[in-house]
């Protein structure tokens, strides 16, 4: 199997990135469809680097960003079902440094849901930021002498 980037051709390039990826095989050589589709999208991102580092790290900034957010809505939903069972002084612990320690146990309630509710709107917010583009049409003729070479 084909493990870097410099061992395509051009040609072998643009059919990985249309979706062949059994471009990535030797003669008579096998492998996964995970494994394939794993290798793609690493030589696709290395181009991707290579041509345009700043887009790149634009993207990762973004995808770190929507990360941050889920897991601050997971940790919230975890104090939010520890304040259900009365775990008010773990949920104090876990959140020590976003509120004042003198809160009452119903204070202390509230302000987990109103973070709750920051985060979530802060989610929908970047969702609608971040609306994905459509995927690039192919060309039919290159689908065409795709096909050609399949048959070959």
């Amino acid at each position: 199997m084909i493990e870097r980037l410099n061992q395509l051709s051009l040609a072998q390039f643009i059919e990985l990135s249309c979706g062949d990826n059994s471009v990535l095989l030797e003669e008579n050589e096998n492998a996964s469809e995970k494994e394939m589709k794993q290798l793609a999208s690493r030589f696709i991102l290395e181009y991707r680097t290579l041509m345009n580092p700043t887009g790149v790290k634009a993207i990762m900034a973004e995808k770190e960003n929507a990360l941050k957010i889920d897991a601050r809505i997971f940790l919230l939903k975890l104090c939010k079902s520890l304040c259900i069972l009365e775990g008010y002084e773990q949920v104090r612990e876990a959140l020590k440094e976003s509120l004042p320690a003198n809160l009452t146990d119903d204070r202390l309630k509230k302000a987990v849901e109103n973070m709750l509710h920051e985060a979530e709107f802060y989610k929908k917010q970047n969702n609608k930021n971040n609306v994905r583009r459509p995927k690039p049409q192919v060309d039919p003729e290159a689908e065409k002498l795709r096909k050609e070479r399949q048959e070959q």
